[in-house]
């Protein structure tokens, strides 16, 4: 990753134009060159310079977007443009230049239909969601077909075998792989690695500045705050005509390392999609900290998104912000920083030595207010200013640094010794019980103490191993919070002990054991859960910095298709990623019948499950998946088979077309459709090449030669991921 420092003046002397979202400020503004050159030249490895060059528009319909460069995708940053269609299928692709044909691809998922014209000076572009090929291009497609008797074929050509001239048609606009009609666009440099196509030579017309909604506070580590809190803190913003920004109400308080997220999108004129900004600059007290321009990267480091974005709940629905500073591990090549990565550091001793909050280093705040301020541009030059105030202070008054000591607060418990049983650890019988929750963090638990009743005094929490008390606050009317930190050079875990009393003397306890065993960049690592019922095994590059994986038992519900094997597994912390993925194992009991109907899935925040892998060691009696984060995860059961039918031509039907379209519906509510060779659709007792579209839940063949008069049988078979298999017959008649 390409680091450099950013200039203490950038935000100081940038001449800006600033527009409300929806303000009737409609300025056509062009990319000053030296941004587009900045761009171009922040990645190490990104060598392709912007120039004058000037490509037409892909399709003959008036530039719009449904998306652009570097947007946020479930797993990957989105590497292109998407061209928008209007809902519509059958637009002609011309090529934009010339050059050649080096690869075809079909697949039911992903780009679906695509293809890759190689440009002569070395660069590629990539057209993808493709409805069908222009003749010559389909005529390639379908013997390869044949020839593997498959739809999904990844044909590679030599130079000079398909030769295409500026403004030859290449395909027409569709949504395969894709739900929506659209076409994806993506420029990639001589090495293979996309490029953002609006900097190079496609024009979209734009004099909209970017909104920006909210901002988001992030405190990394056990002694770092917002509002007294460990949680992230977020902050509408609101545009202030007067001003000509976007503020914030209130000024939060900060301590230790804080990270700045900002919620943010761009509109083009010709739609109304909400886009991604191409540029996101901080800046504390006129110091510009943090700068990212969304201008190339390494297919790679596509999943790094999850360094790249914080996704937060706002207003019910989940948003992705965008992170402005740069994570451990992050290897994404737009960002330009000071010595703080852009983060917001106020260390209470280190502030202590300093005279004033103007006098620190950028992004080290001195104690008392400080002003951020947030950009966020698009290539067309728009720009929009967002501020935030924010106060550097100590913790709190009543929150300690962990590990400080701490006053009884009047429950009498008998003294902890290391490694030895006390009265918090072996609770007396007449405890009633004490709810205790944790919120798992990447080196530290918070352990939130929730009584059902008002106390007499604070609860008192121990770690019994080490024979201390921890620092307890009182977070709301009848909630308490207390902060361990986890060491692993400690014992491999650690039991915390926690005890209060009511006003009327019910004295209540309650105890959690926390894992100490720690996953690290560059070892590889398998941690054991429970009673070896689930196990992470992290590979040497799977951690991007130290943490402490957290375990606790669950029990699942099941649905109509799925039914729970044992209990679940709930794994955090849930905000941290992996570069390469670790391996779940959950374990079946011996005897299990039908195991290769068992998978691992995941449960999201409603409760509803995704499949994530069953890759079965039957000797074992494991069954593993492979993930980028931390969930809850569970053993589920599938044994119901796809549903399909609704076959065309119908059973009994007569017909009087010679090529008709074969097709069935099919659907399932388990572990789903993955895999092309579990459908197979026969006519008269041979297998004929059968599209999958997952999207429209349909399966489908184009006869290609007449058929002759008279019967014929159509038979559809599909099998789902656990091996449940459903099969429908049709006879029908040709006249």
């Amino acid at each position: 990753m390409a680091v450099r420092s950013a200039s203490s003046s950038a935000c100081r002397a940038r001449v800006v134009r600033t527009a409300a979202a929806g303000s009737g400020a409609r300025r056509r503004a062009r990319a000053p060159a030296a941004l587009l050159l900045a761009a171009a030249c922040w990645g190490a490895r990104c060598a392709m310079a912007a120039g004058a060059e000037s490509f037409a528009w892909p399709i003959g319909l008036q530039p719009a977007l449904t998306a652009t460069f570097g947007e946020t995708r479930p797993s990957a940053l989105h590497a292109g443009i998407d061209v928008k269609t209007w809902g519509r299928r059958g637009y002609a692709v011309r090529a934009l230049a010339g050059g050649h044909i080096v690869r075809l691809r079909t697949s039911p998922w992903g780009y679906g239909r695509a293809v890759y014209q190689q440009l002569a000076d070395g660069r590629t572009m990539v057209f993808a969601h493709l409805d069908r090929f222009a003749p010559r291009l389909a005529a390639r497609v379908e013997a390869a077909q044949e020839e593997a008797q498959t739809y999904s074929v990844d044909l590679w050509l030599a130079p000079g075998e398909l030769p295409v001239s500026r403004g030859d048609t290449l395909a027409w606009t569709g949504a395969s792989g894709t739900g929506a009609p659209h076409l994806h666009l993506e420029l990639r440099d001589a090495n293979n690695q996309p490029i953002n196509p609006l900097l190079h030579g496609f024009s979209v017309p734009d004099s909209r500045a970017p909104a920006l909604q909210a901002v988001a506070l992030l405190p990394f580590g056990a002694a770092s705050l917002v509002d007294g809190g460990h949680e992230p803190v977020l902050l509408e913003l609101v545009w202030d005509g007067a001003r000509g920004v976007f503020a914030a109400g209130r000024a939060p308080v900060v301590s230790g390392r804080v990270g700045v997220a900002v919620l943010a999108y761009d509109r083009g004129d010709s739609a109304a999609n909400e886009l991604a900004p191409f540029s996101l600059e901080l800046c504390v007290d006129g110091a510009s900290v943090f700068r990212s321009e969304f201008t190339c990267f390494s297919y790679d480091d596509t999943h790094q998104v999850t360094l790249d974005r914080t996704y937060l709940r706002r207003g019910g629905k989940r948003a992705a912000f965008f992170n402005l500073f740069v994570q451990p591990g992050n290897r994404l090549r737009f960002y330009r920083t000071g010595p703080t990565a852009g983060l917001l550091v106020h260390e209470p001793e280190a502030a202590a030595e300093q005279p004033g909050a103007g006098t620190a280093p950028a992004g080290r705040l001195g104690p008392g207010p400080h002003e951020l301020e947030l950009r966020a541009g698009d290539v067309a030059g728009n720009r929009s200013v967002g501020r935030v105030r924010v106060v550097a202070a100590p913790p709190p008054q009543g929150a300690p640094a962990p590990g400080a000591p701490q006053e009884s607060g009047g429950v009498e418990l008998a003294a902890v010794a290391p490694g030895g049983a006390a009265a918090a650890g072996q609770e007396p019988a007449d405890l009633a019980p004490l709810a205790l929750r944790q919120r798992v963090h990447r080196d530290f638990v918070e352990l939130v103490i929730e009584p059902d009743a008002p106390l007499a005094a604070p609860p008192r929490a121990c770690v019994e191993e080490r024979g201390e008390c921890l620092p307890v606050r009182q977070t709301g009317a009848q909630e308490y919070r207390a902060v361990v930190v986890l060491d692993a050079g400690g014992p491999p875990a650690v039991t915390v002990a926690v005890a209060a009393q009511t006003p009327t003397g019910l004295r209540l306890g309650g105890r959690v054991e926390l894992s100490q065993r720690a996953a690290r960049p560059g070892e590889a690592r398998t941690l054991v859960f429970g009673a070896g019922e689930a196990r992470l095994a992290f590979a040497a590059n799977s951690a991007y910095e130290e943490l402490f994986p957290q375990w606790e038992p669950f029990v699942p519900r099941g649905t109509g298709a799925l039914q729970p094997v044992g209990s679940g597994h709930a794994f955090a912390p849930t905000d941290a990623s992996f570069d390469e993925r670790v391996t779940v194992a959950l374990a079946y009991p011996p005897g299990t019948p039908q195991p290769r109907q068992l998978a691992v899935f995941a449960a999201d925040d409603s409760g509803r499950w995704s499949f994530l892998g069953n890759d079965l060691d039957a000797d074992s009696c494991i069954v593993r998946a492979r993930v980028r984060r931390l969930t809850r995860v569970a053993l589920l059961r599938d044994d119901v088979p796809p549903r399909l039918g609704a076959l065309q031509p119908a059973a009994g039907a007569h017909i009087r077309q010679r090529a008709p379209r074969l097709q069935a519906q099919l659907d399932d509510q388990g572990t789903g459709i993955g895999r092309e060779q579990d459908i197979r659709m026969e006519l008269d007792g041979r297998p004929v090449i059968c599209e999958y579209d997952p999207d429209e839940r349909l399966v489908f063949h184009q006869v290609r030669r007449p058929l002759a008069p008279g019967a014929h049988d159509l038979r559809v078979s599909v099998a789902d991921l656990a091996g449940n298999r459903a099969v429908q017959v049709a006879r029908f008649w040709v006249e």
